[in-house]
């Protein structure tokens, strides 16, 4: 819990609290993300000597991984349409256990060549497409830190005590069945485009 007044420090937050002037309060429940994701890739290549001093490379790379999923679908995004909701994940396919529509498409070509200009020179070259496949999957986008399942609840009021020691938080203030998910302003929502694609090089 934190609590802070108006015109305070946060050195004097608890004291706040203790005096029953708290104006911010916030409380998480205890919850463990059984997340998973994994990854299949595939590539081939060839040399081919098209001269004595020319040399080509050529290969192709596919890269598939899954968006992050929850080993019980407990994953919820953010729905901006409308009014702004939460959708949630069912069984079934990739798609629906992520809420993210999977890349099929991380096909990276590849091609090198080489030329000897002579017996101590020899000039090389390449390009290649590469995808980013396994992105950073920092807490501001891991979907299962949702509620109902991850609680981070939040009450502020500008005029009034929002809690106070002897009261505490109210028995049912973490109870998911109390959240009205099309009126999400007090909890932490976090929230991917379905649509994203993977970062290419």
């Amino acid at each position: 819990m934190s609590a802070t007044v108006k015109g305070t420090t946060n050195a004097r937050d608890y004291a706040d609290g203790l005096f029953g002037a708290t104006q911010y309060t916030q409380l998480t429940n205890v919850y463990f993300v059984d997340q998973r994701l994994w990854m299949a890739s595939g590539f081939f290549e060839d040399d081919w000597k098209a001269t004595p001093r020319l040399t080509f490379n050529m290969g192709l790379r596919y890269d598939f991984a899954t968006p992050a999923m929850e080993g019980r679908n407990r994953i919820a995004n953010f729905n901006p349409a409308g009014s702004g909701s939460l959708e949630f994940a069912t069984s079934g396919s990739v798609g629906d256990r992520s809420l993210m529509d999977p890349n099929l498409t991380n096909f990276g070509p590849r091609f090198g060549v080489s030329y000897a200009v002579n017996d101590k020179t020899v000039l090389r070259g390449g390009y290649g497409v590469y995808y980013s496949v396994f992105e950073r999957f920092g807490s501001e986008d891991q979907l299962a830190l949702n509620p109902p399942f991850l609680i981070n609840k939040t009450e502020a009021s500008t005029t009034q005590s929002v809690i106070t020691p002897e009261v505490g938080f109210p028995s049912n203030f973490l109870d998911p069945s109390t959240i009205d998910f099309n009126n999400l302003q007090a909890f932490h929502i976090r929230a991917v485009n379905p649509a994203a694609k993977i970062p290419m090089v």
